[in-house]
C-alpha cells in the first residue's frame, strides 16, 4: 500500500511540474492568430538587436518568413494587420500589429512593448495605434 502512495506522490509531481503547457500550435493544429502575433512580436526584437531596417512591407518581410511561418501567411493573407516599421520599444501601449477581426469584433493586438493582450473592439477603437 506503501508503495501505491509512493506511485500516486511523484505522479502528482510530475502533473505538477510539467503545468498546463504553453501557447504554441499543438503539431498539426492550425496555429492562431495569437501565435502569428507572437512569431511577429519575436521576428521583429530578433531584426531590432540585429539593427537591421523593420520591414516596410510584405517584399520586405519575405526574407524573414522562415522565423514566422504562421504569423508570415496570416500577414499575405490578411488575418494579422501589421503597420510596416512599426518597432518594439521597453514601453508603450500603441497597437503595432493586431488581427483582422479586431476593430468590429474584438481580438488579440501586439502591442508595443511586445505584449499580446485580447481587447473589444471599443478598447480597439480609443487604443493608440501605430503610424502606417
Amino acid at each position: 500500500m506503501r508503495r501505491f502512495y509512493t506511485s500516486l506522490a511523484i505522479l502528482a509531481c510530475a502533473i505538477a511540474l510539467t503545468g498546463c503547457g504553453d501557447n504554441k500550435p499543438v503539431v498539426g493544429q492550425k496555429p492562431t492568430t495569437k501565435n502569428g502575433l507572437e512569431e511577429l512580436a519575436n521576428t521583429i526584437r530578433s531584426i531590432q538587436d540585429s539593427q537591421m531596417k523593420l520591414p516596410g512591407s510584405l517584399a520586405e518581410l519575405t526574407q524573414y518568413e522562415p522565423g514566422l511561418p504562421a504569423g508570415y501567411e496570416m500577414i499575405k493573407s490578411g488575418e494579422i494587420i501589421y503597420f510596416w516599421g512599426a518597432g518594439i520599444k521597453s514601453e508603450g501601449s500603441t497597437i503595432i500589429a493586431y488581427e483582422k477581426s479586431a476593430p468590429t469584433e474584438g481580438g488579440y493586438v501586439l502591442l508595443q512593448d511586445g505584449s499580446i493582450k485580447q481587447v473589444s473592439s471599443g478598447e480597439f477603437s480609443s487604443a493608440s495605434k501605430a503610424k502606417k
